[in-house]
């Protein structure tokens, strides 16, 4: 048949002839896509998707609060039933809605969070990591309380998103086994503030 000849003229090196190896080499090549092409019409057929899904990516944005006079900085404890961190010390932090600006998203967190208000200082930087179902994207910036009086609580009762159990002023070493969990507001902070201390 011509499929014996195709073979037996690639085994045997054959030259000349209507199928030397170059147009065996093409017949054979022909039938290996005919039969992605059958397996790809017959998995659509059947409602079988080979693409892999569009991932849902989330912002959020975290914020560095700096206790004056002191080189402290204001830490959050997450909750013990939290899903990702339970029980990490780490900084405010909350999602962005549709629509909102991430500065606007700090000050919005701020109340929903903590319960005070607050102004942006300065950004300090982003990172993204992925989550067993959905991308995080973060961006950390200094903030300040808009009264220097204030003083967070937490948690906040009946508001969405993450509620804390504890806040304190912390040193920004606190923060290391977090961010060695995984915690992204964390990692951000500490990497800003290595690179603060390398310009110095």
């Amino acid at each position: 048949t011509v499929m014996h000849e195709i073979i037996r003229s690639e085994r045997t090196g054959t030259k000349g002839g209507p199928w030397a190896p170059s147009a065996a080499r093409g017949a054979v090549l022909l039938l290996v896509l005919w039969g992605l092409w059958w397996i790809a019409t017959s998995t659509a057929d059947a409602g079988v998707h080979t693409h892999a899904p569009t991932p849902l990516v989330k912002t959020a944005v975290a914020f560095a609060i700096r206790r004056e006079g002191a080189d402290e900085w204001l830490t959050v404890t997450r909750p013990s039933d939290d899903k990702y961190l339970p029980n990490a010390v780490g900084l405010p932090a909350g999602y962005v809605d549709d629509e909102e600006s991430t500065v606007d998203a700090v000050v919005a967190r701020g109340w929903e969070k903590l319960g005070v208000g607050l102004k942006v200082i300065r950004f300090l930087g982003r990172a993204t990591t992925v989550r067993a179902d959905y991308v995080l994207h973060m961006e950390e910036y200094e903030a300040a309380f808009e009264d220097p009086s204030s003083l967070p609580k937490v948690p906040q009762p009946g508001k969405r998103g993450t509620q804390y159990a504890a806040w304190e002023w912390r040193h920004a070493d606190a923060l290391r086994p977090a961010a060695a969990a995984g915690s992204l507001c964390s990692q951000i902070f500490l990497k800003a503030a290595r690179q603060a201390g390398q310009r110095r």
